[in-house]
């Protein structure tokens, strides 16, 4: 089967598998902003991601809850003031994951080893 331009049909990209207790795991980990001790947010990242996509479960950082939800640093008050302060949050994941011994983990959730998106 083909489209109008002869192509096959785009496969959709593969979800990857559940994150299980990764969720769980992060919210022990103290701010990787300022270091305040967990428990800690669980934030999906949300810097240049475009569209409907949502970032899995495994797209996550740990983030007090000024540096995420409460205050005038928060992400979620100023995503482009955050990002001039604290950088991308896409470039905390990498040792996120490799703290939790799951490196391998950016390549299947589609970024490359400096956590950028890669579509």
């Amino acid at each position: 089967m083909s489209n109008l331009t002869g192509l096959p049909p785009r496969q959709k990209p593969q979800k990857p598998p559940p994150a299980g207790g990764h969720m769980a795991w992060v919210k022990t980990l103290p701010c990787c902003v300022c270091g305040r001790a967990g428990p800690s947010d669980a934030h999906h990242v949300i810097h240049d991601r475009y569209g409907a996509r949502r970032a899995s479960d495994w797209e996550v950082v740990p983030l007090c809850r000024e540096h995420h939800l409460g205050g005038t640093s928060a992400i979620h008050t100023g995503k482009e003031t955050w990002r001039e302060y604290h950088g991308p949050d896409w470039s905390y994941l990498p040792a996120v994951l490799e703290l939790a011994g799951l490196s391998h983990m950016l390549a299947v959730v589609g970024r490359d080893a400096d956590g950028k998106p890669l579509r």
